[in-house]
């Protein structure tokens, strides 16, 4: 197998390789059994890129990089077999390998040769064309997917990877974290950690720039913040930074994830104990919530052409309804024949709305990103709670949540009933098959 580099650490390296040879075997074995035999299987993400997160402090080692494989069949009906065990598959791998030490998600794509060619203009796709390693079959098989240049990738794609962040971001809330849940604490703090790489990361994206990896991104964000103007920009929507603090964190955040630090994380984040990881991922978490609602803000703004101290609940109207009419109906139609097949094996994990009111959604915008628009407002009333414009999540669920909204509008109910809804629309119902446990308490810092 093609383990090259995972992370900088030796020690790091060889958690990661037993981690993802253990995913691999697996997946491989798995998906031969339901579909037939894998033409490849090719490794993305950070750890293709050498650039995986291991932590060594209270409560590791443990791996904290997500682990992003796809699996290319040898024609596509081998494709949709494997398409139909792949959800339940993800959840499983998922949880005998947190039971090992990997903490972030584990994502399953499953591919056809010719589909490889036809992925879109997405920094994934250059992701994968530029750092994919195929740990079993060709190598040359990276070379499938389309060569696109930087300025390829539009400007909507900052958005989308903010939307996709602020999911993942929602997802990992610490909520009430006791001392018993170490491993919840430590995933919210990476999760608020690559929340700033990756707003840092979106706000170069929309200016046409891809960068390949975190240091080229940091070498980006500088470049970016140099021009005349965005220091006010960040300050306007992030008042604590200026353009040159901001780099300076982001360059910080950048360097813990490859090699974490806990008295470093400790000192920046003012935690006086380092064995402290709830406290460690409650900070953390709060900090990048922060960070994405500014950058969020940013990149919304210059995408609808709006004000950058707009608030966020009329930027995340103007991304609830950016998709063309013809787009809407396709989108829902699509989803709707998805969410259908996903009842019927029981991994739905929120129930779409019904009659008239899913028709009125239908014609006012795409459903996944009605569902981003009210994680959007989500994290903006959470961020913003103490101020006299917060935005009223209960009116973003009520207008836009494309699933049925809970009986009691309560900030975490909503949550919980947004993070599902994503995850049977992202991912078959794999990432919540038994996380986002009910948890209606706040901690102490919410307030």
């Amino acid at each position: 197998m093609n383990h090259g580099r995972y992370a900088e650490g030796d020690e790091d390296h060889a958690l990661l390789a037993r981690l993802v040879e253990e995913a691999a075997q697996e997946t491989r074995f798995r998906i031969e059994e339901a579909a037939g035999t894998v033409t490849a299987l090719v490794l993305g993400g950070s750890l293709a890129r050498g650039e995986g997160t291991v932590w060594r402090g209270a409560g590791g080692p443990v791996a904290l990089s997500d682990l992003d494989l796809a699996v290319v069949l040898p024609a596509a009906a081998a494709r949709e077999r494997a398409a139909e065990v792949a959800p339940a598959f993800k959840a499983g791998v998922a949880r005998r390998l947190r039971g090992q030490g990997l903490l972030g998600g584990f994502d399953l794509g499953v591919y056809a040769p010719e589909d490889l060619a036809r992925q879109g203009p997405r920094p994934g796709t250059l992701e994968y064309r530029r750092h994919g390693r195929a740990l079993w079959g060709p190598a040359e098989i990276v070379a499938g997917f389309p060569a696109l240049k930087e300025s390829d990738v539009p400007p909507e794609e900052a958005l989308v990877l903010l939307e996709n962040r602020g999911a993942e971001l929602l997802l990992a809330w610490p909520g009430a974290a006791g001392p018993e849940d170490g491993e919840r604490a430590l995933m919210a703090m990476y999760a608020g950690l690559k929340t700033r790489l990756d707003g840092a990361f979106a706000l170069v994206l929309a200016e046409g720039s891809c960068p390949a990896t975190g240091k080229a991104r940091q070498a980006a964000l500088e470049s970016w913040t140099t021009v005349e103007g965005r220091s006010e920009t960040l300050r306007a929507v992030l008042p604590d930074f200026s353009g040159s603090t901001f780099v300076q964190d982001i360059g910080f955040w950048g360097a813990m994830k490859l090699a974490p630090d806990p008295p470093a994380i400790a000192l920046r984040l003012g935690v006086v104990d380092p064995a402290d990881v709830v406290a460690l991922g409650r900070r953390s978490w709060r900090e990048g919530a922060r960070a994405w609602v500014a950058c969020y803000r940013i990149v919304a703004s210059r995408l609808f052409g709006l004000p950058g101290a707009t608030p966020i609940l009329p930027l995340a109207a103007h991304a609830a309804h950016r998709a063309r009419p013809r787009r809407r109906l396709r989108r829902w139609w699509e989803t709707a024949r998805a969410w259908q097949a996903l009842e019927r094996s029981g991994r739905a994990r929120w129930a779409l709305r019904q009659g008239p009111e899913r028709m009125r959604l239908m014609f006012a915008g795409a459903p996944e990103h009605e569902l981003a628009s009210t994680i959007a407002v989500l994290l903006g009333a959470w961020v913003e709670a103490d101020k006299p414009e917060a935005p009223d999540w209960r009116v973003a669920m009520a207008r836009w949540f494309p699933g049925e909204c809970p009986e009691h509008m309560e900030w975490d109910r909503c949550r919980r009933a947004a993070i599902r809804m994503w995850d049977t629309m992202e991912g078959g119902g794999a990432r919540t098959a038994w996380e986002v446990a009910p948890d209606t308490r706040v901690f102490a810092e919410d307030a």
